[in-house]
């Protein structure tokens, strides 16, 4: 499964071993629904033995990476107006220490920014009652 930034340009793609151990791997699904938690579930093509030995589509479900913690909305004017000072003491509050050189990113006015900390890029993300921020790995 290829996963997109929201301005459309590619972020990740899921691995599926079991098709090719190295190199690009791909999964052919059917149909695929998405939950208000962000998990996603996929029918597929593959064809598996079920219950009385009758052939079944297999199943995937993709559980979301959880936020490393959650800020509440009170926080977003902050992030709104890039105050860095007041994101770095919401951060260190949460035991993530950020630098001096520590910027803030828009990358959607609904509710998404991104803090850059040199190298380091924190996704701040506004989804439901709360700011979830995560912290995900460049690939």
């Amino acid at each position: 499964m290829d996963i997109y930034n929201p301005d459309g340009s590619f972020l990740v793609r899921t691995l599926n071993s079991r098709l090719q151990p190295t190199g690009p791997q791909y999964i052919s699904a059917a149909k695929f629904v998405i939950n208000v938690w962000r998990s996603v579930y996929t029918l597929n093509y593959e064809a598996i033995v079920g219950p009385n030995n009758r052939t079944e589509p297999s199943i995937n479900h993709w559980t979301p990476t959880p936020p490393l913690f959650d800020l509440p909305l009170e926080k977003q004017p902050n992030f709104d107006n890039h105050d860095v000072t007041a994101v770095r003491a919401d951060f260190a509050a949460n035991g993530v220490t950020l630098t001096a050189s520590t910027r803030i990113e828009t990358v959607s006015e609904s509710g998404f920014w991104y803090v850059i900390d040199g190298s380091k890029t924190y996704d701040v993300i506004r989804s439901g009652s709360s700011l979830q921020v995560y912290s995900i790995p460049a690939s």
